[in-house]
């Protein structure tokens, strides 16, 4: 069984540097993330906190955070942030069958309402 293709670009992510790790860095920089990843060992007080906290942010929830120091390098850390990235959006959906809080829906563009035409001034 082959490496999942979400942990093939690990790498490319540290690289590029769109990891966020820290409770308050992520609150601050929930606006500019793609996806937040918690661990499967993180206490269900601290999911559900985090989850409240970046809302409406997609939450997924894989790895052990002994795995995520394995792929990502990063000790003791049970949450971290992806930042927006066409890299980051492809970890995503190679992590989408583990999503716990699914994205927002679109919101459409408003349109500017249609002003009636005005009729032709009429000529004597």
């Amino acid at each position: 069984m082959g490496i999942p293709a979400a942990e093939r670009l690990f790498p490319f992510a540290i690289k590029a540097r769109l990891l966020v790790v820290g409770r308050e860095r992520l609150q601050h920089d929930r606006k500019k993330l793609q996806f937040l990843l918690v661990t499967t060992d993180i206490s269900e007080n601290s999911r559900r906190e985090m989850q409240r906290g970046v809302a409406p942010l997609p939450v997924v929830q894989h790895y052990t955070s002994t795995e995520v120091e394995k792929l990502l390098q990063l000790k003791n850390t049970k949450v971290l942030g992806f930042k927006q990235s066409p890299l980051s959006r492809s970890i995503f959906e190679g992590l989408n069958e583990f999503l716990l809080q699914p994205p927002p829906p679109p919101v459409p563009a408003a349109v500017p309402p249609v002003e009636p035409e005005a009729p032709p001034a009429e000529s004597l």
